[in-house]
């Protein structure tokens, strides 16, 4: 959803560039953004806040408390208009905190409180993906849904680069393109991508010398930690990872794909709600120790991108579960193999390469 977000501002706005770039999980204190936040805090020293009671409707709310529980309630029920509800009920909140920013400065500069879009602003950027996709239901899509799309896997493969840093969107030079406008710019100007970080011994080259290159993630940190030895990870759990050890289910900060948590006793609700809340201030990666939480584990063989394991099958009753491809994680995904639900897409390739591989080792014995 986010990526179709960026495409649908790509088109609102024509651009002929769009470069969205996120820094590496704990490395925030490179983003300026994130640099303002340290100012930020000032303004909301002494600040106690309240959610305004709401009448009638109290009782709708009152066992919210966190945005996913809101977002879920929606879900569920949404004639009740949670949308409405917590925006009347964070008014005083939003008020006061709007009042507290305006009156830092930053830089020598006065700090200025934008307001969020609104709904109306929202849905007229949502139509830049509906009139140019109409078969994108956007009120709930995955990548791998998207892809399914003909036209649209056309126009990703021909001018977006996703990463697990960055999002680039660029207009192509066919100035009859049946995708985007011609580019606004000199015809004769190509603006290569942000290319991908790149080691060269311990250090990472600087930008110059790799500007023009493709981007990838051959050079994640991520997955350079995770190839490290097994001396420097954290120890492992003295119990067997079995899917009734199975506690809760997290989502990949990297790849999305959701995974399953162990620890050797269950948890009461009291435990699963600050595991939750951890993981709402701390990034999870496949492979990568859990720091923080001693008594609980992932599987340490699983990497970014790997399948969905099987136990994650074997706990739908857990919260979070969602039937999953366990390889592009489309939704319903109602075809078996190997014990792992994955979509009809996925089984197809599964079979063209099984046949592949069958014609190649007949063609070896002749």
């Amino acid at each position: 959803m986010v990526m179709l977000s960026y495409i649908a501002i790509f088109f609102e706005l024509d651009l002929d560039f769009l470069c969205a770039v996120r820094t590496p999980p704990n490395f925030s204190f490179i983003n300026p953004a994130e640099q303002f936040m340290a100012a930020a805090n000032i303004a909301l020293i002494g600040v106690s806040l309240s959610r305004n009671h709401l009448g009638e409707n109290e009782k709708l709310v009152k066992n919210l408390m966190s945005k996913k529980q809101w977002r879920e309630a929606h879900e569920k029920n949404p004639n009740n208009d949670y949308p409405r509800l917590a925006l009347e009920g964070t008014e005083d909140a939003r008020r006061l905190l709007k009042s507290r920013f305006e009156s830092l400065r930053y830089k020598g500069e006065k700090v200025i409180v934008s307001y969020a879009a609104n709904e109306a602003e929202i849905n007229t950027i949502k139509a830049n993906i509906t009139d140019q996709w109409p078969e994108i239901n956007l009120s709930k899509i995955s990548k791998a849904e998207a892809m399914n799309v003909p036209s649209f896997k056309e126009f990703f493969d021909k001018h977006v680069k996703a990463t697990s840093y960055t999002f680039q969107v660029k207009k192509c030079n066919d100035i009859n393109c049946k995708f985007h406008k011609a580019k606004r710019m000199d015809q004769t100007i190509n603006i290569p991508w942000l290319p991908k970080p790149q080691l060269k011994g311990e250090k990472y080259e600087e930008f110059d010398e790799v500007y023009g290159t493709e981007p990838n993630d051959d050079c994640q940190p991520s997955k350079i930690k995770a190839m490290h030895s097994q001396e420097e990870r954290l120890p492992h759990p003295s119990f067997a990872l079995a899917s009734t050890r199975a506690r809760i289910i997290i989502t990949c900060t990297e790849c999305k794909f959701p995974r399953p948590l162990y620890s050797q006793y269950s948890m009461n609700k009291q435990q699963l709600m600050e595991t939750e809340r951890f993981f709402d201030k701390n990034v999870y990666i496949c492979g990568v120790p859990l720091e923080g939480l001693p008594d609980v584990f992932q599987n340490p063989k699983i990497k970014c991108f790997d399948p969905i394991h099987l136990h994650y099958f074997q706990c739908s009753s857990l919260k979070g579960f969602k039937n999953l491809c366990a390889k592009c994680l489309v939704s319903n995904s109602s075809v078996t193999h190997n014990k792992l639900n994955i979509c009809g897409s996925c089984y197809a390739s599964v079979l063209k390469n099984i046949n592949l591989k069958q014609r190649n080792v007949k063609a070896k014995t002749k």
